[in-house]
């Protein structure tokens, strides 16, 4: 339900081509990168590049009824899955040895798919859970309670996690953070327009439905709806915006505990370390707020006034049921489905069985899973020579900074510092988690299984405060489709899930590569040069190591990427967020600028071109290929609130607008349609 689509949406980054796919064979494909056919060449390439690159794979490829979006991110992680099935339905036979991470795997996926169980057992599993929550007398008993569903994967009121110090990034600490909105942006419970009212009233009769899938009347179900509508409001109130929370800076608050106690001095914190903590002291060594005015509002909520317990327990209870209703019977299910999924984001039909189950593994073991993936599909050659793609562009990227004309050489020697401690991880972790404590097996129902494994992730997050940084942990899983940069740990993350066509292709030209998976290492390695990155120094610290001036410069381009998509209209009359997406957009514009420059390096002269194209233009057509991505209405709105990415058409062409060889690559001139105007392009690195 939504934990699938949200994984997947969230995962895909770049998107793959669907018409490779019957929906109805579960056999993985050859993928297929750019090609001509998938072109509209009726279209000229100053008039609307995306739509000449992948108009004939966007008009072939529309969404299918269970996705909310269809492109290349989705059509590998498909693919990818397929080759999953294959793995987990070998392991849910039963015969691994017993405590193996195969048998935990195995028996996961077993009990998720046995769904005559699963609707036999309806909401029993939630009633241990109610008790605990009727059994609240006082704010003690709350707090404590608030812990033990923290614990069990239930997020509620406030978020706690272990996280690297952003200011002493060899030491891991306690982070608050705000939390417990169930619809996914404050906006949603604050915005007066006619769609934020509708999902808020529609929020209400989704509420009361799963309500009474409990048992409890309708009446009293509406009732609660309506209050836990009115709870979360406050709480969204009280939330940090989206943008802001962006900005390292504003989410840095180091302080003690005492201190801490002494701004929420209505909150029995002992109660609540004495629960989440084997070593309660371990948040006696400081701790970061990320949003103070959030907590003061908590604490109001512990003392001031009068503290409404019933409110509270019924929130709690939603907050459980909502939390796993991916693992109830069909009827939580299908409800959850027909909010989330189809009202909020346009998917029409449910998945698959086995995907879901498959989403149910990854949510708990995936690196276990990635290790199975990465035997059965994975080439070490692949993992060569994308390493030997990553040292020619982070060269280049060390060429340009000494290039810039607006950035001192002060600043150029601590970048070039930051640059040379980069690490990168390709593939697959070296060292695989250790999942030897977790308890799942089949005698289990799903639910069980699912709080086990709650449980076991929730302690080895907090059972890392105050140990040594695992500097060698890996924070994504070997089957995704995406990549990733890390500010803290100043690490660059490739897993092999995202090394297939149109990404990646060890047969296919250099411009092909590095128009793929090159733009995509250049763009991670560009964040840590964008507007949140750029603040964190060569040890992972948040420190300000600009001159004022070239800081200033930096700003004041950075300024222009805004405005250029602000410009943008998505979807109806809603523009893209450019202040959101600005570290996304700043490292599209990099990423692509320095892979082309590396690819440039690949060149002997005199190559024949190939479909057509020459190797400059077929660079960027690789580019725009990976962009290429339909999505339903409903997604991209949700996504316009949400999503620090802009939408795959602008990601496809806008930062190419500001590049002078493109415009040479396609003969594209100043008075066509894409053009942007010479006083308007932007370049950063």
């Amino acid at each position: 339900m939504r934990n699938i689509s949200l994984l997947l949406s969230l995962f895909v980054l770049f998107v793959i081509n669907s018409s490779v796919f019957s929906q109805d064979d579960d056999k993985p494909k050859q993928l297929k990168g750019f090609s001509v056919e998938y072109m509209d060449q009726s279209v000229k390439p100053g008039d609307d590049f995306y739509k000449y690159v992948n108009g004939t794979w966007l008009k072939n490829n529309p969404v299918p009824p269970q996705y909310s979006r269809w492109g290349a991110f989705s059509e590998i992680t498909v693919n990818n899955d397929k080759i999953i099935k294959e793995i987990l339905e070998e392991a849910a036979k039963g015969t691994a040895p017993q405590g193996s991470n195969t048998q935990k795997i195995g028996d996961l996926y077993f009990t998720a798919m046995d769904t005559a169980r699963i609707e036999a057992d309806k909401f029993n599993p939630l009633i241990p859970y109610f008790n605990k929550i009727d059994a609240v007398k006082s704010t003690d008993d709350l707090i404590k309670t608030i812990a033990f569903l923290q614990m069990n994967g239930i997020g509620n009121s406030f978020g706690v996690f272990a996280g690297q110090d952003d200011k002493n990034s060899s030491n891991i600490i306690p982070n608050f953070n705000q939390g417990g909105i169930t619809l996914f942006d404050r906006d949603y419970y604050l915005k007066e327009d006619d769609r934020s009212k509708d999902i808020r009233a529609k929020y209400v009769d989704h509420t009361a439905k799963m309500f009474m899938l409990t048992g409890i009347d309708e009446a009293t179900s509406r009732n609660y709806a309506e209050r836990i509508l009115a709870f979360e409001t406050e709480w969204a109130t009280n939330f940090m915006p989206r943008v802001s929370m962006r900005n390292p800076d504003s989410t840095y608050h180091k302080m003690t505990i005492e201190d801490f106690r002494a701004m929420t001095p209505n909150i029995n914190w002992t109660n609540y370390f004495i629960e989440v903590a084997a070593d309660p002291s371990i948040f006696d060594n400081g701790i970061n707020v990320g949003t103070p005015r959030f907590y003061a509002f908590l604490n109001d909520k512990f003392g001031k006034g009068p503290v409404i317990l019933d409110d509270w327990k019924i929130y709690l209870k939603w907050r459980l049921i909502s939390g796993t209703a991916d693992y109830l019977s069909s009827d939580f299910t299908n409800e959850d489905f027909e909010f989330f999924s189809k009202y909020l984001s346009g998917v029409q039909v449910q998945q698959p069985r086995w995907r879901e189950a498959l989403g149910f593994v990854n949510g708990t073991m995936a690196e276990a899973l990635g290790k199975l993936y990465v035997d059965k599909a994975f080439s070490p050659a692949a993992k060569e020579k994308v390493n030997n793609m990553v040292k020619n562009i982070l060269a280049t990227l060390k060429e340009t900074i000494g290039e810039l004309d607006w950035m001192s050489a002060a600043t150029k020697e601590k970048a070039y510092k930051k640059l040379s401690t980069f690490r990168v991880k390709m593939g697959y972790p070296d060292k695989w988690k250790d999942f030897s404590a977790l308890d799942i097996n089949r005698s289990n129902t799903l639910f069980e299984n699912m709080m086990n494994a709650r449980r076991f992730n929730y302690r080895r997050n907090m059972n890392k405060i105050g140990k040594p940084v695992d500097r060698e942990e890996w924070g994504m899983f070997p089957h995704l489709v995406n990549a990733s940069y890390n500010s803290s740990k100043n690490d660059i993350t490739f897993p092999a899930g995202i090394l297939q066509p149109p990404f990646f292709d060890p047969n296919a030209d250099d411009a092909l590569n590095y128009g793929g998976i090159g733009g995509v290492i250049g763009h991670e390695i560009t964040h840590g040069f964008d507007d949140s990155g750029r603040k964190y120094d060569a040890d992972g610290n948040l420190t300000d190591w600009w001159t004022e001036e070239d800081a200033k410069n930096y700003t004041m381009r950075a300024d222009k990427v805004v405005e250029q998509f602000n410009e943008y209209v998505a979807v109806d009359t809603s523009h893209v967020n450019g202040q959101l997406t600005l570290g996304e957009n700043i490292a599209d514009l990099g990423g692509m600028v320095i892979a082309y420059k590396s690819f440039l390096k690949t060149l002997k002269g005199n190559e024949p071109k190939i479909d057509g194209f020459t190797p400059q233009q077929r660079f960027f057509l690789a580019w725009a290929t990976v962009w290429r991505d339909n999505m339903t209405d409903q997604e991209q709105r949700l996504r316009l609130k949400t999503d620090s990415h802009s939408p795959g058409k602008f990601r496809g062409y806008a930062n190419l607008t500001n590049f002078q060889p493109f415009y040479d690559a396609f003969g594209i001139k100043d008075t066509d349609p894409i053009a942007r105007p010479k006083d308007k392009r932007v370049r950063i690195w």
